[in-house]
């Protein structure tokens, strides 16, 4: 390992100059972040990162990977392309560019989505754009539905959607049931918080032989010792 000011090296070959180290298969390391790739090259002058092949990096809530990065480490700003991107609570993000700032404002270019854990997903939404705040709002644009290879109806020029972490009011994820007694099956749920301490989950669920079905629940702690 080489150490230089708050930033850890390690790999199997590190090359030094005057103007950079570089480094094969290696990782790049601070106290909240990690970054593993093929070929990393690092200009301690500039802060300037730049990262090639099988790059993973991370930081407590927040997975990324990508075949190309290149960012000031110092101020965590960047760009990358061919990225893989895991957004809490269960989304699964991928994307041909995103350019961020701070590791917290992401603005990703032609975008595939979805909360569906398996390698061919149920269910994908696709976008032109899309902009989070992970402390805020993210904004989409041109959002299209897909169920498998199919397109949809399901067309949404432009929404916003809350992104933070803390409990906030919006749409949960989509979830879709190829078949089943009543047919394929789509849901929507919406959650809406009633306040600190109360709040509602509308479930409005489309059946293929059964039309529209709802559902709801509606969850209240009003004080710390009760709960419903």
């Amino acid at each position: 390992d080489t150490e230089l000011r708050s930033v850890t090296f390690r790999g199997e070959r590190i090359t030094e100059t005057p103007e950079a180290w570089s480094i094969e298969r290696g990782a790049v390391q601070t106290e909240d972040l990690l970054l593993l790739a093929d070929h990393l090259r690092y200009e301690a002058s500039t802060g300037l990162l730049i990262a090639e092949g099988h790059i993973r990096l991370e930081r407590p809530g927040l997975r990324l990977r990508c075949e190309r990065l290149r960012m000031d480490w110092k101020q965590r700003t960047g760009e990358a392309w061919g990225l893989e991107l895991e957004l809490p609570p269960h989304w699964t993000l991928r994307a041909d560019h995103v350019a961020f700032t701070s590791l917290k404002l992401w603005d990703f270019q032609r975008v595939e989505l979805t909360a569906c854990p398996e390698e061919r997903p149920g269910w994908t939404a696709r976008l032109s754009q899309l902009k989070v705040d992970l402390e805020g709002l993210a904004t989409l644009r041109n959002f299209w539905l897909w169920l498998g290879p199919i397109p949809t109806y399901y067309y949404v020029p432009w929404a916003i959607y809350p992104a933070e972490a803390q409990r906030s009011s919006g749409l949960l994820p989509i979830r879709f049931s190829p078949s089943g007694v009543t047919g394929w099956s789509l849901a929507v749920p919406y959650y809406q918080t009633l306040g600190e301490r109360a709040d509602v989950t509308l479930s409005p669920e489309y059946h293929s032989r059964r039309g529209v079905l709802w559902g709801s629940e509606v969850r209240w702690h009003p004080e710390y010792t009760h709960q419903g």
